[in-house]
């Protein structure tokens, strides 16, 4: 496993490390050296130039060690119980991403409505253009037979030029 916190300094050897536990914090020592880092293992990782596992150096060193930080317990301590405000606030969190949840469930719901909506509303100007189109044809057919009948009534007769020139 390639580690990511404990980053070699500027020294050319891999015996200087730069330990960076997850909060951010920065603690540089030397493997030899024997001083507590109050740092639970799991939360080191290491990373040198070349971004090789944690030394075994450094891993030998860290188990050595017996004091542990007072405010942290070690990796293989069970966890502490939850405070009262620890559960308020996730009692107050859980509250808040529900009333999220519900938010963003009403928004869809709002959006699928005017999505309909706006399916309802195409729909009717289609079918308003169908009955326009349908109206157009039937004045043109109506229009067509008025002028058959027109014709039929009032018989148009045709008279070549020649005819026309003798009367």
């Amino acid at each position: 496993m390639a580690s990511r916190g404990c980053r070699e300094s500027l020294a050319p050897t891999h015996t200087h490390y730069e330990v960076v536990p997850s909060d951010g914090s920065f603690l540089s020592q030397r493997p030899s050296l024997r001083f507590p880092v109050p740092w639970r293992l799991d939360w080191l990782v290491c990373r040198s130039r070349e971004d090789p596992p944690l030394s075994t150096n450094v891993i030998g060193f860290l188990l050595q060690m017996k004091t542990v930080h007072p405010r942290q317990p070690i990796a293989s301590a069970p966890p502490a119980a939850p405070s009262r405000r620890q559960e308020k606030e996730k009692e107050t969190e859980e509250e808040v991403e529900e009333e999220e949840e519900e938010e963003e469930e009403e928004e869809e719901e709002e959006e699928e409505e005017e999505e309909e909506e706006e399916e309802k509303k195409e729909e009717e100007e289609e079918e308003e253009e169908e009955k326009q189109e349908e109206k157009k044809e039937e004045e043109e057919k109506e229009e067509e037979e008025h002028e058959m009948d027109r014709r039929q009534r009032s018989p148009v007769i045709l008279l070549d030029r020649q005819e026309v020139g003798t009367m």
